[in-house]
C-alpha cells in the first residue's frame, strides 16, 4: 500500500496528483441515472473542484445550461424535457473522467534561464474568459503549461467590445495572481493577448471613457508591467473557454508560436471607430455664453464655510490689517476689535448684497417704498420717522446666515421669536419659510425636538393566558427568597418560598420550603396538587432544583406505565 500511495494517484489539495506521471488533475465524474431537475443539475455543477481552472471550457457549457433552465422558470424539482434534457444529457456525455495538466512548469531536470507568462482573454455573449500559459526557456528547449484560468458568465446587456474589455481586466488579475505565486523576480516577461482591436484600443487609454469603460482601463492600466498585444481569434485559446465546448490541444498547451517572437501575430493599427468611440464621453460643443457662470468672490466662499459672526470678524481684521499697511506706525489702529469695525464690516456686507438686486425686483417691492440712507443703504421707509429697517433679499446668503445668528441668539427660539429680533433691523421678504428652513436644518432644534424612541408593540397573549375554564391548569412556578428567620437565639436559618402562578386567573399560591433541596420542593407540590388539582402544564426556568425535579417526575412516570403494562398483560 506505501508503494501504491508512492507512485499512484494521492490527493493534494484536492486535486489529484499523479506522481509517476507527475501530472495534477481534475475529476469530473458524472452520474449515470440521476435525475434531470434543476437542483441535480446544479448539484453536479457545484461538485467540480477545479481551483485553477482547468475544466473551465468544460464548466461554462454547463452553466450556460443551467442559466437557460433558470430562464424556463421551472420548479426546482421538475424533471427536464425537450431542447434543455437532450443539451443537458449532451454534455453529461462529452465530460471526460478527468482533464490533466503537467504538474512542474519545465518538465526537463535543467536549470530555467528565463519564465515569460501569456495571459489571453476573449468574450462572448454567453461567457467571459483569460487563461495564463507560462513560458519557460531551458538550454534544451522551451516548455509551454497551462497554469491558471477562469470563466464566468457574460452578464447580459453588455456590448461584445464592453465584454472583451472585462476580458481583459480579468486577464491581468489572473496574470498578477499567477506572478505573485511564481515570484516577481523569476519572471522576466509578462504578456496579455486580445482579439479585440476595440478593447486594445481602450486599454492603450487613447482618449476619454464613459464611466463604465474607464473604471475598467484606470485597473487594467494598474498593471503596468503587462504589455499588450493583438492576436487573431482563430489563434486565441480563450475563444473555446468563452463559448463553452471540448477542451482542445490549443486549450491544454497553448499557440504553437509563442515560444518564436518572430512568428507573433503582427498588431494591426489601431484607430478610432465607431465601435471604439460608444465608450468614449459625450463632448457637445456650446457657446461660453450658455455656461457662463457668475464669478464668486473669495467673500461668498469664506461666508459659505462660516458663520456670519465669523465671516465678519475675519473681514474686520483683513480691513484693520490693510489699513495699518498703509499708514505710519503713529496713525495705525492696535488692539481687539472694536464694535464699531464689526458693524462697518456688516454694513459693507449688505451694501455688497443690495448691489445684486435687480430693477425688476426694485418694481415688484415698490410698497416697500425702498430708499437709499446716508450709508448708501437701501430702507423701507415708512410713518415712523428714524426706525427704518434695513432691505436684504431673501434668496442671498447673507441673509441666510443672518437668520442663522439671530436664530442663536435667540438660544434656539421660535419662529416668531426669531423673526421679532430680524425685524427690529431688517426686512426680509418670505421671512417665515427662510426661518422654518433654518430652523429645519438646525442640529441644536433637531436634537431638542427629537422624540424618543417608543415603546414595541406589545405581542399577542399566549392561548394559555386566555383560553380554558379551570384555574391552576396551566402555572408558572419560581422560587421567592432566601427569607432569614431566627431558629434560635443566635442562629440564624434561610427559609424559600415557592410561588404557583395561574395564567388565567392570575391566583397565587404560596408553599414555604426549608431548603431548595430537589425533594422539599416535589412535597411542596404534593401539597399544591392536593390543595388546587393537578395542572395540565407547568412552566419554570432552568433552575437546577426544576432540572432534578423534573428528571425523577419522568422516572417515575416510565415506571407507573411499566407496572400498568406488566398487570394488564398479567
Amino acid at each position: 500500500m506505501a508503494a501504491k500511495m508512492q507512485l499512484g494517484v494521492a490527493p493534494t489539495l484536492g486535486m489529484p496528483w499523479n506522481k509517476r506521471e507527475d501530472t495534477l488533475g481534475v475529476q469530473l465524474t458524472h452520474e449515470e441515472n440521476s435525475a434531470t431537475t434543476k437542483r441535480e443539475i446544479l448539484r453536479h455543477l457545484a461538485k467540480v473542484y477545479d481551483p485553477l481552472g482547468l475544466a473551465s471550457p468544460l464548466t461554462l457549457l454547463g452553466k450556460i445550461i443551467y442559466r437557460d433552465i433558470c430562464d424556463a422558470k421551472l420548479p426546482w424539482d421538475a424533471e427536464l424535457d425537450g431542447v434543455l434534457k437532450s443539451r443537458w444529457l449532451s454534455w453529461k456525455r462529452m465530460l471526460p473522467d478527468m482533464i490533466t495538466v503537467p504538474r512542474p512548469i519545465a518538465r526537463h531536470q535543467e536549470p530555467i534561464t528565463d519564465i515569460q507568462l501569456h495571459g489571453f482573454g476573449d468574450a462572448s455573449n454567453q461567457g467571459v474568459s483569460a487563461v495564463v500559459y507560462t513560458l519557460a526557456k531551458q538550454d534544451s528547449r522551451d516548455t509551454q503549461t497551462l497554469v491558471a484560468a477562469k470563466s464566468r458568465l457574460a452578464k447580459r446587456g453588455l456590448t461584445i467590445p464592453r465584454l472583451e474589455l472585462v476580458a481583459g481586466h480579468m486577464t491581468a488579475n489572473l496574470v498578477s495572481n499567477v506572478v505573485k505565486a511564481i515570484g516577481e523576480e523569476r519572471v522576466s516577461q509578462q504578456h496579455a493577448w486580445l482579439d479585440s482591436t476595440v478593447a486594445l484600443y481602450w486599454i492603450r487609454g487613447m482618449g476619454e471613457y464613459r464611466q463604465f469603460v474607464a473604471n475598467r482601463v484606470i485597473k487594467i492600466q494598474a498593471h503596468s508591467n503587462i504589455e499588450w498585444h493583438h492576436v487573431p481569434t482563430s489563434e486565441n485559446p480563450a475563444d473555446i473557454c468563452s463559448r463553452g465546448g471540448q477542451p482542445t490541444e490549443k486549450w491544454l498547451n497553448g499557440p504553437t508560436w509563442l515560444g518564436n517572437e518572430m512568428k507573433w501575430p503582427e498588431s494591426p493599427h489601431f484607430h478610432a471607430s465607431s465601435e471604439s468611440q460608444s465608450g468614449a464621453k459625450v463632448t457637445r460643443e456650446v457657446s461660453a455664453a450658455a455656461v457662463a457662470e457668475p464669478e464668486r468672490d473669495d467673500h461668498v466662499n469664506l461666508l459659505e464655510k462660516h458663520t456670519l459672526t465669523k465671516t465678519l470678524r475675519i473681514g474686520a481684521w483683513v480691513k484693520k490689517f490693510t489699513y495699518n499697511c498703509k499708514n505710519k506706525r503713529d496713525n495705525r489702529i492696535g488692539g481687539p476689535l472694536r464694535y464699531d469695525e464689526i458693524l462697518k464690516e456688516e454694513k459693507w456686507w449688505i451694501a455688497k448684497v443690495q448691489k445684486l438686486i435687480s430693477e425688476e425686483e426694485r418694481e415688484k417691492r415698490k410698497d416697500l417704498n425702498l430708499q437709499t440712507n446716508q450709508d448708501g443703504l437701501l430702507e423701507c421707509r415708512g410713518r415712523i420717522e428714524g426706525h427704518y429697517s434695513l432691505y436684504l433679499p431673501d434668496a442671498a446668503l447673507f441673509s441666510t446666515k443672518l437668520v442663522e445668528r439671530e436664530h442663536r441668539a435667540t438660544l434656539h427660539g421660535g419662529i416668531s421669536l426669531t423673526m421679532t429680533r430680524i425685524r427690529q433691523r431688517y426686512w426680509i421678504p418670505k421671512l417665515r419659510s427662510l426661518v422654518k428652513r433654518v430652523r429645519s436644518n438646525c442640529w441644536g432644534c433637531k436634537r431638542s425636538q427629537a422624540k424618543p424612541l417608543g415603546d414595541p408593540s406589545s405581542g399577542p397573549l399566549p392561548s394559555s393566558r386566555t383560553t380554558g375554564n379551570t384555574p391552576y391548569s396551566v402555572i408558572g412556578v419560581d422560587f421567592a427568597g432566601p427569607i432569614l428567620y431566627r431558629a434560635s437565639k443566635k442562629i440564624e436559618r434561610k427559609a424559600y418560598l415557592v410561588v404557583f402562578a395561574c395564567s388565567l386567573t392570575r391566583g397565587v399560591h404560596l408553599e414555604l420550603l426549608k431548603s431548595l433541596e430537589t425533594e422539599e420542593f416535589l412535597q411542596s407540590f404534593k401539597r399544591f396538587i392536593a390543595r388546587r388539582g393537578r395542572p395540565s402544564v407547568v412552566y419554570s426556568d432552568n433552575g437546577a432544583t426544576f432540572k432534578a425535579a423534573v428528571t425523577w417526575l419522568r422516572k417515575v412516570w416510565k415506571e407507573e406505565k411499566f407496572h400498568e403494562l406488566s398487570s394488564l398483560q398479567a
